[in-house]
């Protein structure tokens, strides 16, 4: 098949804040002349751009399965048509109308049977997965269940070829061997667009310190540690001028203002919500801080680099892939308040320091994390036609 002709169909649940929707709205900005692309929205069909591109966009308003546990994994594994038949039915419409020749898929591996079925009913139709999450992390699971999921995985794998966003992913992928040998695999980094943030050139805090962190508020970002911090910097470093921003969307949204409040830390914490213009208003904060618990290689961290922003950061894995140097970003050990405390006050009271890990920040981000992230993928899309 010429890639002339190639039309791929980017998958996702929704459109709202995160580093999935960074990148698909990056693919779809910076297209090849010879990729004509096609939006396909499951589960968040009203969440909009944050502008406005040249491709077909599908709102499909699916039934997505709310199932994590492992009976439920396996419940998928055995029987997929009984979650997945009515979301490849209008799949195989939208495939064999717009004549989509590459299904890449940005979602979680229990919903990975949607392309395998899709694929028995299309012919020629490529399929493509963009792993954007460590997966099956041995502190999480038991042995027993490491392996049975690593057998879930592997055939919910199978059919596809596997973009990696981060050599920690991929690594742990291989160790488990869940991608088919017969497939192409390959690491393609998470980078960002250095002409769209604007750069943060004052270090000197005016008033109070304002830390930020843009994330999903969900329980493996690490939300639920930071009003344990904002105790700690109260009572064991009696400071009282900081507030935490922070900004994205999230079901636990109620639950972790409930905590703040329980806390009477209300004053020390403001839920902004969604912002559509992240990037530009990132180098109007002070610090930032990113306390994952789980990551792929995190864009809203490259986005806070690359602002100029001085970041603490817990030291998992994925993150320590990107911090190189330790004057790139402070890390703290992960789930440790008071360690995440200690890190963001010597920023508080070393305007110099602040100075000096954000400018190096932004280095690393300029040196290792600003390709262009269309030539790669175009480059994977032309390899899986050879």
């Amino acid at each position: 098949m010429s890639v002339a002709k190639l039309k791929v169909a980017h998958i996702v649940y929704s459109l709202s804040i995160g580093g999935v929707t960074n990148i698909v709205e990056r693919l779809l900005r910076d297209k090849k002349e010879w990729q004509d692309l096609v939006l396909i929205v499951l589960a968040d069909p009203d969440a909009g751009l944050s502008e406005s591109y040249s491709c077909s966009r599908f709102n499909l308003k699916a039934s997505i399965p709310d199932v994590y546990t492992l009976k439920g994994f396996l419940s998928i594994y055995f029987n997929p048509q009984k979650y997945f038949s009515a979301i490849v039915d209008d799949l195989v419409a939208i495939v064999e109308t717009e004549k989509i020749n590459v299904f890449h898929f940005h979602g979680l591996p229990k919903d990975l049977p949607i392309g395998s079925l899709l694929q028995q009913r299309v012919r020629d139709l490529k399929l493509v997965y963009t792993d954007h999450l460590m997966r099956i992390a041995e502190k999480e699971y038991s042995w027993l269940t490491i392996k049975i999921l690593s057998r879930i995985y592997r055939k919910f794998y199978k059919p596809y070829h596997v973009i990696f966003v981060s050599k920690a992913i991929a690594n742990r992928a291989e160790e488990l061997h869940i991608v088919n040998k017969r497939k192409y695999a390959e690491v393609i980094e998470n980078t960002v667009d250095l002409s769209r943030i604007t750069q943060k050139t004052d270090y000197n805090c005016k008033g109070l310190f304002r830390i930020v962190y843009v994330s999903r508020i969900s329980n493996v970002k690490g939300h639920f540690l930071l009003p344990e911090v904002a105790k700690i910097l109260i009572s064991k470093y009696q400071t009282t001028d900081f507030c935490f921003h922070l900004i994205g969307p999230g079901e636990l949204t109620e639950s972790l203002q409930e905590q703040i409040n329980n806390m009477e830390l209300g004053n020390k914490f403001l839920l902004e919500g969604p912002r559509s213009n992240v990037q530009e208003i990132l180098a109007g904060y002070d610090m930032a801080v990113f306390p994952s618990e789980k990551e792929g290689l995190p864009v809203a961290l490259l986005e806070k680099m690359a602002a100029g922003m001085p970041v603490v950061a817990s030291d998992i894995p994925e993150i320590k892939n990107v911090i190189q140097d330790p004057e790139e970003a402070l890390l703290f050990p992960v789930n440790n308040a008071a360690a995440c405390a200690a890190q963001l006050y010597r920023l508080m009271q070393d305007q110099q320091l602040r100075n000096r890990i954000g400018t190096t920040g932004r280095k690393a981000v300029e040196n290792r994390y600003a390709a262009s992230l269309a030539d790669r993928y175009a480059a994977f899309y032309k390899k899986i036609f050879e």
